[in-house]
């Protein structure tokens, strides 16, 4: 039996990161130098095109276990989770929309904060500083250590 629920939401999640890395090759992905602006969103692009095939294979799988639930068993449960995803879901279509004018640095924390305070429920200490070191990793990780050229937008001293 297909279970509609994964079926149906592979198949978004699917169609999200198409359209993904198609935007993503807007940008300059490689250069003569190696990877660019564009690298980074491929990249995401590609990881959520591969999970949602993992998750659409497991929805047409005909040996599901049956005792096998969602994550959430009540309503309250399930009203939390479908917020959370589509939380996710428009924040991650408005980071690759806004990445090239935001640039990485606005977009970023225009993405983390909201996820880290209204969704996931931390504490403003919390938020902040998983903001600070998530985007600082990130900038040691891509632009300092692979060279990657991020979106600056209209931030340029950093």
């Amino acid at each position: 039996m297909i279970d509609k629920k994964d079926f149906a939401s592979s198949l978004f999640l699917l169609v999200l990161g198409l359209f993904l890395a198609f935007q993503s090759f807007r940008l300059s992905v490689w250069s003569q130098f190696g990877p660019d602006e564009g690298f980074f969103p491929l990249a995401i692009a590609f990881v959520i095109i591969v999970l949602s095939l993992i998750i659409l294979l497991k929805a047409l799988h005909p040996a599901r276990a049956a005792g096998e639930t969602g994550t959430a068993g009540t309503w309250r449960g399930k009203k939390e989770t479908i917020f959370k995803v589509s939380f996710y879901t428009i924040l991650m279509v408005a980071y690759g929309l806004l990445m090239e004018r935001l640039g990485f640095l606005m977009a970023s924390t225009l993405l983390l904060f909201p996820l880290a305070k209204i969704v996931e429920r931390q504490s403003w200490t919390k938020a902040l500083m998983l903001v600070g070191i998530s985007i600082a990793t990130s900038y040691i990780l891509f632009a300092c250590l692979l060279g990657v050229p991020l979106p600056k937008g209209p931030v340029r001293g950093w």
